[in-house]
């Protein structure tokens, strides 16, 4: 997918428990995340879900109510990456 950049966040055990994704549409590009919280692993654990999740927010540019501190580093790096590779379009925070 060529419109879409996708950052895995892990913990300290190095499991995937979220995502940040950036989806460029028309001349726009949406960043949104997901964060599975502790007690929601057994129901979403796979990548693929985290990721689709990640996507949906993203392109609906649905607000993540507070990104969380310990992924806020990770969601700045994710709108600064999106700026440079989609050039000339406006990145929305989601």
């Amino acid at each position: 997918m060529e419109n879409t950049l996708i950052k895995y966040i892990r913990n300290r055990e190095d499991e995937p428990i979220g995502a940040v994704a950036a989806v460029r549409i028309g001349d726009s590009v949406g960043v949104s995340c997901c964060l599975v919280h502790k007690t929601d692993r057994e129901h979403i654990s796979t990548k693929e879900q985290v990721r689709s999740q990640a996507i949906s927010r993203a392109v609906l540019a649905k607000p993540f109510p507070i990104i969380p501190r310990s992924i806020s580093g990770e969601y700045e790096k994710m709108l600064r990456r999106a700026q440079s590779y989609f050039k000339g379009c406006e990145v929305i925070p989601a």
